[in-house]
């Protein structure tokens, strides 16, 4: 049985962070029978980074995590998320979306890294808005279900290199 995960980062935050929202994000997820795992980081205003250098990060560590697999991803101009064969006619697919919304100095962001994902959820949609270009997932892409929690754990790995930060702790919850 293929499982879907998530990842929740909880600031460990004083400022505006509402109280107990990374836990009843995760409740929520875990009702939908979604595997959760939460990352405890210190202080994430101390990572110098204008939004866009933000979502270029965040790329960036997905490129990473699926290279070690083997595929090679890239972005394409104002289009955000990550992309395979991106720059061939007809042929790019969109492996990875990155979300980022920045209100009262306090960003809400996103990705969803399609691991063993169900593609034909998105025969019902146009993804992203985007109705020229493909969606993909490491699973068809590589012919084979991929371990969710390796895929985790390598994508932690790859957001400390990428943002030189190291994460506090990190749980299956």
């Amino acid at each position: 049985q293929i499982r879907k995960g998530a990842i929740i980062i909880d600031p460990k935050s004083n400022s505006t962070e509402k109280p107990g929202y990374a836990e009843n994000l995760a409740n929520m997820l875990k009702a939908d029978g979604i595997d959760v795992t939460k990352i405890t980081v210190g202080d994430l205003e101390k990572v110098p980074v204008s939004p866009k250098e933000f979502v270029f990060g965040i790329e960036s560590a997905i490129i990473r995590t699926i290279r070690h697999y083997g595929l090679s991803g890239s972005r394409i101009e104002n289009a955000a998320g990550v992309w395979l064969d991106a720059t061939k006619p007809g042929k790019a697919r969109k492996i990875a979306a990155v979300g980022l919304r920045i209100h009262r100095k306090v960003s809400m962001h996103g990705l969803a890294l399609n691991v063993n994902t169900d593609l034909d959820y998105f025969r019902m949609i146009i993804p992203c808005g985007i109705s020229n270009k493909g969606v993909t997932s490491m699973q068809k892409e590589l012919g084979h279900a991929v371990d969710l929690q390796e895929v985790k754990q390598r994508l932690i790995l790859e957001f400390e290199t990428v943002f030189s930060m190291r994460f506090e702790e990190h749980q299956a919850i």
